[in-house]
């Protein structure tokens, strides 16, 4: 009977590329098909008799033999299995297997496998497999994920790397309308579904920006290429595409926005700071000749008050020009700190309900800095405190000299001396956990506040080497000490610091040229330059400007010294004018002038041959300090009558 059935099976598996074994209840093979020569090389009756484990690859015997026990302890099992299987020449081949236990079947007797030959199918799904992995490694590494949505089922494929740029995790099947509601920005859902509704119509590639909502609440910008693909019938079956995370991207592309805006707003408030200072250079001049002549009258104070007004929106508008760029005052001198702690605190705290008491030393040290820059650290302080008592309360600054010891993980300071403001409120004090982010950028507690005005503060006192400590308990009041490094040692805050001698009284008769486009300013500077007993000539050009020296030559009474505004609008450059002026008259001295204070022609004014630099706003003694200092290195040769 067995060799009827065996001739069946042969006929039977004869046009096929399969083997059929039959084995025994110990896995001994009992007959096999001939189609084991061509396939695995074997002679049926050399395996015949042999264990079938014999023929599996080492590390493959336990796996095979738990199978076939399986097999024979359930006779209604399937056995489904793949393995390696070594051939003649001794490699190894990988066969799908499936069999049954027959052995209750008489005309059978025995478990009968089906093998087939499968070495070719599977290296080409390894292949495939290794390609997928290698493009989805690829796609991970250009940020891409990849979808394929079935139109008529709207059942969604997507790979790892989408998924993982979602934050999901795999589900056994996804569909579009379960992404969209839990995926898409609910802003952008209209515009995607729009856009998908032209692929499933047109065959064509799109492209879109829309925005996803992670799981975490974070929200991701995605730039989505797809393709609409259509069947025989020009029916559009499918819908492909990629997805890139431009999330970064667009922060750059905004970070470099907001930097062409910063740049734009940069030019617009160094503009608007100029013109401002020019205006603020008539007020002031002005205020600082009705002074000199109200000396004594009820009027005084008042015009006092206006002058101190328009000290500080001087101070405003230089800061507004040098902080807009995030630029720094370069040049630092001895600087008396006890008259900005005496006359700015009062005017800062008036109009407030907090009382200023100070106390500050008679004998209080210059520091080496810049008067503006300490200023604003002084007024930074004082507004800060006032802003901490609404209600009222008491503001008390000190000013002192201190000499300090080696310095110290809690004061990183080198020793020697120096001056110590400190300024403490009764205020409504700093909570702890604040109080390590006060002097970062944009870090405020205070709804009208913009988070700046410290964080300026610690890069002031940095700069002019020094160091700012704060200590504060909440409802207790707040703190803060400045230590500045002295200069001058035993100065005292009255005297004139060194290289700032008082300034001499000038020459009866000193011949002046001023040129400036603004009526107004050559207005008030006539003034101010006749208070001081000078000759002025003015001109609003250039080409004016070279004039009136030529003319003053020729009448043998040449200027003594010349103002140059350092812009004239469609004219030259202070640094151009005053080498044609040289050219013509080689004992000129000049002055730059302008209402860009930190321009570094300012700064660095020697290097195009002036004597001084003049920086708008000015009153009656800046402008005499200035004149003077023009003067005060001419040697007597140089000197005119």
């Amino acid at each position: 009977m067995q060799d009827r059935v065996h001739q069946y099976y042969a006929a039977l598996m004869g046009d096929t590329d399969g083997i059929l074994v039959t084995l025994d209840g110990h896995g001994t093979v009992l007959w096999i098909s001939p189609e084991v020569t061509p396939i695995m090389g074997y002679d049926p009756d050399f395996v015949t008799g042999q264990p079938v484990a014999d023929f599996l690859a080492p590390e493959e015997v336990a796996q095979g033999l738990r199978k076939i026990g399986d097999l024979l302890a359930n006779p209604r099992a399937l056995l489904r299995t793949v393995q390696r299987v070594r051939h003649a020449d001794g490699t190894y081949r990988t066969m799908e297997m499936v069999g049954r236990d027959l052995r209750d079947r008489p005309e059978v007797g025995a478990v009968v496998v089906h093998m087939r030959d499968i070495t070719d199918e599977r290296q080409v799904l390894e292949a495939l497999a290794e390609s997928q992995a290698r493009l989805e490694e690829a796609y991970r590494i250009a940020g891409l994920g990849w979808w394929e949505l079935d139109t008529a089922t709207g059942a969604l494929q997507c790979s790892d790397q989408l998924l993982r740029l979602a934050g999901w995790q795999r589900q056994e099947r996804f569909t579009w309308s379960d992404l969209r509601e839990r995926l898409v920005h609910p802003d952008d859902v209209r515009r995607l579904e729009a856009t998908l509704a032209r692929n499933r119509t047109v065959e064509r590639p799109v492209s879109l920006e829309h925005r996803v909502v992670r799981p975490d609440g974070s929200v991701q910008h995605w730039l989505v290429h797809a393709q609409g693909f259509a069947d025989g019938q020009g029916r559009v079956v499918r819908i492909a595409g990629t997805v890139m995370d431009v999330t970064q991207r667009r922060k750059a592309e905004e970070q470099v926005l907001h930097a062409q805006k910063l740049e734009a707003l940069d030019l617009l408030a160094a503009g608007i700071a100029h013109d401002f200072n020019n205006l603020l250079a008539v007020v002031q001049g002005n205020l600082s000749l009705a002074l000199e002549t109200v000396v004594g009258h009820p009027a005084s104070p008042l015009l006092t008050d206006a002058e101190a007004a328009c000290g500080r929106a001087a101070f405003l508008a230089r800061q507004l020009s040098a902080y807009a760029r995030g630029a720094e005052v370069r040049t630092y001198m001895p600087t008396p700190l006890a008259p900005l702690v005496r006359n700015m605190v009062p005017f800062l705290v008036r109009g407030s309900r907090v009382r200023a008491d100070l106390d500050v030393a008679d004998d209080l040290c210059p520091v080496q800095g810049d008067a503006a820059e300490l200023s604003q650290v002084l007024q930074n302080l004082v507004l800060n405190a006032v802003a901490a008592m609404p209600e009222g309360g008491v503001l008390h600054v000190a000013a002192k000299n201190i000499l300090l010891p080696e310095a110290g993980p809690e004061l990183p300071l080198a020793r020697g001396p120096y001056v110590l403001l400190t300024v403490e409120d009764t205020g409504r004090g700093i909570a702890p956990e604040h109080l390590s982010r006060i002097f970062d950028p944009y870090f405020t507690t205070r709804s009208e506040g913009h988070g700046l005005g410290l964080t300026t503060t610690y890069r002031i006192v940095r700069r002019h080497q020094g160091h700012i400590t704060v200590h504060s308990r909440a409802g207790k009041g707040t703190f803060f000490q400045v230590f500045l490094p002295a200069s001058g040692v035993g100065t005292a805050a009255g005297e004139a610091a060194p290289g700032r001698a008082p300034v001499a009284g000038l020459r009866p008769n000193l011949r002046v040229l001023m040129v400036d486009d603004e009526a107004l300013i050559r207005t008030a500077a006539a003034h101010m330059l006749e208070e001081l007993g000078c000759h002025a000539e003015f001109a609003e050009s250039s080409e004016q400007a070279i004039a009136l020296v030529r003319g003053a030559i020729g009448r043998g009474r040449p200027f003594h010294l010349a103002i140059l505004d350092l812009t004239l609008p469609g004219d030259r450059s202070a640094p151009e004018l005053y080498k044609s002026l040289w050219a013509i008259d080689p004992m000129l001295r000049g002055i730059v002038s302008s209402g860009y204070a930190q321009h570094e022609r300012m700064l660095h004014y020697r290097l195009d041959g002036f004597r001084a630099a003049l920086p708008k706003p000015y009153g009656l003694a800046e402008l005499r300090e200035t004149l003077a200092a023009a003067l005060a290195d001419a040697p007597p040769p140089m000197t005119r009558s």
